[in-house]
């Protein structure tokens, strides 16, 4: 099979030999880490068996989504340098979800955002976060998948990124069956 020409989604390991794995057709699928340049960047093990080396990434394949600290580490040097692209807005979705409930202050402090963005708040509760930038969709999809939704695990609530004209808004509803009310997310 040509792995390499597959739409396989790989995901993140602990093992820094081999940080990413997938399954693809009820196989199991591995990437080591070579010393590169010496070699070549990757190997593919297939059912932990060695099976061809790589030098990029393949187009077809999805890499695994970025951690939120390393969405919150890209964010922050980017922010410094007074840029807000889908780097930022990724990051300031997942800390939407875990963000407090109200005030709207208290949640732009926790999104680390300036006066670019506003929020709305219903009941005590910010329930979107308007941006005024609109970064590629492609590149949100990159950093959120498809359907532009961040929902960290055992968070609160979830955001979910609407593109408009003039920018967007990250809009914020509660994760089923979490606590988002601002007395219960003292306890």
């Amino acid at each position: 099979m040509d792995y390499a020409g597959e739409p396989i989604a790989w995901q993140r390991t602990a093992d820094g030999e081999f940080p990413y794995r997938a399954s693809h057709d009820g196989v199991d699928l591995r990437l080591r880490v070579n010393d590169f340049p010496a070699e070549p960047l990757y190997t593919l093990f297939v059912d932990y068996r060695p099976a061809f080396d790589l030098d990029d990434w393949p187009a077809p394949w999805l890499g695994p989504a970025p951690t939120a600290d390393q969405l919150r580490a890209g964010s922050e040097a980017r922010r410094s340098r007074g840029v807000v692209d889908a780097i930022v807005v990724a990051d300031w979705a997942h800390r939407l979800c875990t963000a407090p409930p109200g005030p709207a202050g208290a949640v732009l402090e926790a999104l680390g955002a300036g006066r670019e963005v506003a929020a709305t708040e219903q009941g005590g509760v910010v329930t979107s976060v308007r941006v005024p930038c609109r970064p590629p969709r492609a590149d949100l999809e990159a950093l959120l998948g498809p359907g532009l939704t961040a929902a960290p695990a055992a968070a609160p609530f979830v955001c979910e990124v609407v593109l408009g004209d003039g920018g967007l808004v990250l809009v914020r509803r509660a994760a089923e069956g979490r606590p988002t009310t601002p007395s219960s997310a003292r306890t």
